[in-house]
């Protein structure tokens, strides 16, 4: 499992979205991040069926970074790299 650090955009905060906690968020274009800081977008589905999306940026900063996500964390990328 990883943990995808994102940043909403200028002026967007999880007050403006009225964010409770209770949503449902799936994150696309993650599969397609290719170089730090790229964007996603984020499905928010509220308990009532609501949808609405917002943006946000990946703060995967480094090359190291993506490279270590890409690979399900730090250990994993350092024993892959052990085991080739």
């Amino acid at each position: 499992m990883n943990v995808l650090p994102l940043q909403f955009d200028d002026g967007v905060s999880a007050q403006s979205l009225q964010l409770t906690g209770e949503e449902t968020i799936t994150i696309t274009g993650v599969a397609s991040l290719d170089k730090p800081g790229r964007r996603c977008e984020l499905e928010i589905v509220r308990l009532d069926g609501s949808m609405q999306t917002a943006a946000a940026i990946s703060r995967i900063d480094t090359d190291n970074e993506l490279a270590y996500f890409k690979n399900s964390g730090i250990l994993s990328y350092v024993l892959r790299g052990m085991a080739a």
